[in-house]
């Protein structure tokens, strides 16, 4: 026979208050508002904060640590800053606003010099600078260092007004060629005497010249008139064809596509 008592036993529910810490403060954002730096470094700090979320240019943030960099596009952003604490809610969002800033050298430019109408492509040559003056017809020379115009040579023909024609120059072989975009010719001026010794019949509207591979290269526009018109004809596109003058020619350009 088992003799014995049984204890009661009572349940019973323990109610109790979760703890709750002391409110994150909201976060201060340090590093720099103005930067040429594309990828800037940011730190973040905040009471009682365990982590932060951020984002730059977005309102969905993402976990951050304290100290954040990423790699920004030049222009203007926002980074939103939220500090997060060990329990609780978050911090208001904190936005500062970035600008990336990108620096380009500068032109810094002398007094100008008036060299005459329609001042064209100039090239260097013989210690002077070589100006074609398109309205004129000219080709100026300036003396760079007095910063004069010493000679003055007519070398093509003058656009006179019209609108839309740029002469061009460039040195090769010892001379500067100068293309007369309203003449439709390429002249070769030595430099000495500072006077034309030959000039080429080279297409329609010559320009662009380049000198490479023993040669001066310039492209020219070619557009159809109506029969019996006389206004300058419109510019098509891909209506242009390339020649090629040797440095020492009197003769007329190989040409292509002219």
């Amino acid at each position: 026979m088992l003799a014995g008592f049984l204890a009661p036993v009572k349940y019973g529910l323990l109610l109790g208050a979760v703890a709750v810490g002391p409110p994150v403060g909201a976060p201060t954002v340090t590093g720099p508002r103005t930067t040429s730096d594309e990828q800037p470094v940011y730190r973040f700090r905040a009471a009682h904060a365990v982590s932060f979320r951020c984002a730059f240019d977005s309102k969905a943030l993402h976990f951050c640590s304290a100290r954040y960099s990423e790699r920004l596009a030049p222009g203007s952003h926002v980074l939103r800053v939220r500090a997060v604490p060990r329990r609780g809610a978050l911090s208001r969002v904190v936005t500062v606003k970035i600008a990336i800033t990108i620096p380009y050298p500068a032109l810094a430019s002398g007094t100008a010099l008036q060299v005459g109408g329609g001042a064209g492509v100039p090239t260097v040559e013989g210690g002077s600078v070589w100006v074609p003056l398109t309205e004129t017809g000219e080709l100026a020379r300036v003396d760079p260092t007095a910063g004069t115009v010493t000679g003055k040579t007519r070398v093509g023909v003058p656009a006179a007004g019209r609108a839309g024609f740029l002469d061009a120059a460039v040195a090769a072989g010892g001379a500067v060629w100068s293309a007369s975009d309203a003449g439709g010719t390429v002249a070769r001026v030595d430099t000495a005497p500072g006077t034309p010794a030959v000039t080429i019949a080279a297409g329609t509207r010559p320009g662009g010249l380049v000198a490479g591979g023993g040669a001066v290269w310039t492209f020219g526009f070619s557009a159809p008139t109506s029969p019996g018109s006389t206004s300058r004809p419109l510019l098509r596109r891909g209506s242009t064809s390339t020649a090629r003058l040797r440095p020492g020619s009197r003769t007329a350009p190989a040409c292509s596509g002219c």
